[in-house]
């Protein structure tokens, strides 16, 4: 007998600057539009949206597709996601807190190239193991 897979609704984080910010001016975004694309081809995958964790709002003025590629706020999606990917813009530890109450999955996705990422891992790694956690915001 076959279980019934739950599909996933999933956020991945932006960082707005102005209203009218287009998704090509910097390679985090770019970043998050070609994972936002890959998830949706997913078989369990439900929805995926873009996530804006600045005061910035969501309006026409964006110019790109917003029914192929969603943008909400924080504050309108937090309740409605079962992962969210923090991307291109870091959510703060209140919100943290309030995703992981919910039972929500949260990936920290940090993306470097050549020899910062390499020295970002190697920091990660000496700073973590000396605080003894590898997570970013502390639990309770």
């Amino acid at each position: 007998m076959e279980r019934a897979i739950k599909k996933l609704r999933i956020g991945i984080t932006i960082g707005l600057h102005h209203e009218a910010e287009t998704l090509w001016n910097i390679g985090i975004k770019q970043n998050a539009v070609f994972l936002a694309e890959a998830l949706k081809n997913c078989p369990n995958v439900q929805s995926v949206v873009l996530v804006n964790t600045t005061h910035i709002r969501i309006t026409d003025q964006l110019p790109w597709d917003l029914d192929r590629w969603p943008t909400r706020i924080f504050h309108d999606v937090k309740d409605d996601l079962d992962v969210l990917i923090e991307l291109g813009g870091q959510m703060d530890p209140m919100a943290t807190d309030y995703l992981k109450q919910r039972g929500v999955h949260l990936v920290s996705y940090c993306v470097r190239l050549g020899k910062s990422r390499s020295l970002t891992a190697q920091g990660f790694a000496a700073d973590r193991a000396a605080r003894g956690t590898a997570f970013r915001h502390k639990r309770r």
